[in-house]
């Protein structure tokens, strides 16, 4: 059973990257700012619609592009004493639509577990994430009295951060450096040195890579445009954390380098 989710996950990944790369390649250079800011191509985005301004909103982001962890805004990280505990917050961060108890379970557990262990899990995360910031326990993670898990609105994902970042920039191209801000924390691919299963399994993992190359993209062909090294490099270098070696970020990259 496990060995099988593991195999169908990694072909769902495999898939849909090689997809990506394909239609990357297909539309080459791609349209030009005034293209992109009169269509805007909407990018793969979280679960749940984004409908508010999470930039004024956060106190904790979850980061998930390189090893997960959660981060307050001066940049310290929670700890938790179970890694399940971790896991947890991460899964309800990347799931706005799907937050609840035996959801979770069943997405992070391929065998029963008691619901002792859980509320213990869900217990350390709510500790975890109030030892960064001014904030009770309970209201970060409220406690319930049904299926439902809530945590509070304003704890975030990268992936929140970079939606709401790339659509502004396609909105208006002065917004590239709040982007270029997003992109230069993107350390790793998704998950890097963790095991989570469901992330492979529901495609998650391939949806966020997709998210990054598309941005980087975008944003390397406006610094391409706009004759900014400084930019392309950070547009680039993020992409290619994401996914080593891709063709198109490697072509772009050679645009404005020196003979």
């Amino acid at each position: 059973m496990k060995s099988s989710r593991v195999m169908v996950g990694l072909g769902a990944f495999s898939m849909g990257v090689l997809t990506m790369m394909r239609m990357m390649a297909i539309h080459g250079a791609g349209p030009s700012r005034e293209q992109a800011v009169a269509k805007p191509m909407q990018p793969p985005r979280a679960t749940a619609p984004f409908t508010r301004d999470v930039v004024n909103e956060w106190q904790l982001v979850v980061r998930v592009f390189g090893h997960p962890q959660v981060e307050n805004f001066q940049g310290e990280s929670a700890e938790f004493r179970k890694k399940r505990a971790l896991e947890l917050v991460t899964w309800l961060s990347l799931n706005p639509d799907r937050r609840r108890r035996s959801t979770a379970r069943t997405a992070m557990w391929e065998s029963d577990v008691t619901d002792s262990t859980f509320a213990t899990i869900v217990s350390d995360m709510r500790r975890g994430l109030s030892s960064v910031v001014d904030s009770e326990p309970r209201e970060l993670v409220p406690p319930t009295y049904s299926d439902v898990l809530t945590i509070s609105p304003t704890i975030v994902s990268e992936v929140d951060l970079l939606n709401a970042a790339h659509q502004r920039f396609r909105s208006d191209a002065s917004n590239a450096s709040e982007l270029a801000d997003i992109l230069s924390k993107v350390r790793d691919m998704p998950f890097a040195g963790v095991n989570y299963e469901w992330a492979d399994y529901d495609g998650t993992t391939t949806r966020l890579v997709m998210l990054v190359l598309s941005a980087c993209t975008d944003l390397a062909r406006f610094a391409i445009e706009s004759g900014d090294i400084h930019l392309l490099h950070i547009a680039t270098a993020a992409g290619l954390r994401v996914m080593p070696g891709n063709e198109v970020l490697l072509s772009l990259q050679r645009k404005l380098q020196p003979f």
